[in-house]
């Protein structure tokens, strides 16, 4: 399954791109887009909510009693500022500069944990693939919270950059959970094919894909472009996401070596 949604482009306020009862995903998903002055309130409604700031400086206020500032440059060159709060908790935001944009992720959690904020000294940027197939799998990649690091969500999120040409997900995986990548480019024009199964599906700004467990979803860029994605996974009842397995046919490409033409 995925979801076309380039027209969202030059939309505001609050885009869904799903919920935990129309599909399969047992997410809530969907894309805040704010200009200045502007304030949006998400209520408890019971389930835990992870906020990642794309773009611009907003004001979050919690519960009407704590005041957090988040700022963001470019999501393709500034690390993330990231809010998760738990059921209990309402969340108002405001935005402070022109726009502001922010990715909301969502779903079912019975546990109080109250609030924890990652501030972009609290994330690291590892890179992979730089010793997978001569540097073709090469990204970085920026995890917020799994079930390793914070047992106490359900969920897990984080954002990958893609530079020219490159390949992510790479070799080709799968596990039981499903997941969504939500994509976005440096040019508006810039695009690349994200597979889930044996489905290749072109993405552009602000296309996703929602991708059913079990399924293998590698994802590639085009040249010239950057490609970021932010990957949002539901930790399912007795079965969080802890492990990932790779497709054998393609295992032998997580090394340097490969072959390559000699001809002249």
């Amino acid at each position: 399954m995925y979801i076309k949604s380039t027209s969202l482009i030059e939309k505001d306020g609050f885009t869904e791109y799903c919920n935990t009862k129309t599909n399969f995903m047992n997410l809530d998903v969907g894309l805040l887009k704010l200009s200045k002055g502007e304030k949006f309130e998400f209520k408890a409604c019971g389930r835990e909510k992870a906020f990642d700031l794309l773009e611009g400086e907003i004001e979050i206020k919690i519960n009407n009693d704590i005041n957090l500032k988040f700022e963001r440059a470019s999501l393709f060159h500034d690390k993330p500022s990231v809010l998760l709060a738990d059921k209990t908790f309402n969340i108002e935001i405001t935005c402070l500069s022109e726009k502001s944009e922010l990715i909301v992720q969502a779903t079912h959690n019975e546990k109080e944990f109250g609030y924890k904020v990652w501030n972009k000294d609290d994330l690291e940027i590892s890179i992979s693939g730089q010793d997978q197939a001569l540097g073709t799998c090469t990204r970085k990649v920026i995890q917020f919270f799994d079930y390793e690091s914070f047992p106490e969500s359900n969920m897990v999120m984080g954002e990958v950059i893609c530079s020219p040409g490159q390949w992510a997900s790479w070799p080709p995986h799968r596990h039981y959970q499903p997941e969504m990548y939500l994509f976005k480019f440096n040019k508006p024009e810039g695009f690349g094919v994200s597979f889930v199964g044996d489905d290749a599906i072109k993405v552009m700004n602000n296309d996703a894909t929602c991708i059913p467990g079990q399924l293998l979803h590698p994802t590639v860029c085009a040249p010239g472009y950057i490609m970021w994605y932010c990957w949002m996974i539901p930790n399912l009842p007795n079965k969080p996401w802890v492990e990932r397995s790779f497709d054998e046919r393609y295992e032998w490409t997580s090394t340097n070596d490969v072959e390559i033409s000699k001809m002249r």
